[in-house]
């Protein structure tokens, strides 16, 4: 029988898992697109299905930056990652 301590444990493990996959993933897949454009997506958090990015360099105030996202980043993750419901610029 699991018990709620060790339900909780493991779901903190299989969050910080998810996250570095993200991470790993927008480093691999994402980066390079972004940096093709002059730009840099950093992942800030992963919670309750969405993941924060932020977007800098060329991109920072870039009109495009929003259809980046959404068409996309966004895109991307969700195909890759069941638990991803959504992608947010950080604030």
């Amino acid at each position: 029988m699991l018990t709620l301590k060790y339900y909780e444990e493991h779901q903190r493990r299989m969050y910080s898992e998810i996250k570095t996959e993200i991470t790993a993933f927008i480093q691999q897949y994402v980066a390079p697109y972004v940096e093709s454009h002059g730009g840099k997506i950093t992942f800030v958090n992963f919670s309750d299905g969405v993941v924060s990015v932020s977007l800098t360099g060329a991109c920072h105030g870039c009109s495009a930056r929003s259809i980046t996202i959404q068409a996309y980043v966004n895109r991307m993750l969700r195909k890759q990652f069941r638990e991803v419901d959504k992608v947010v610029l950080a604030e």
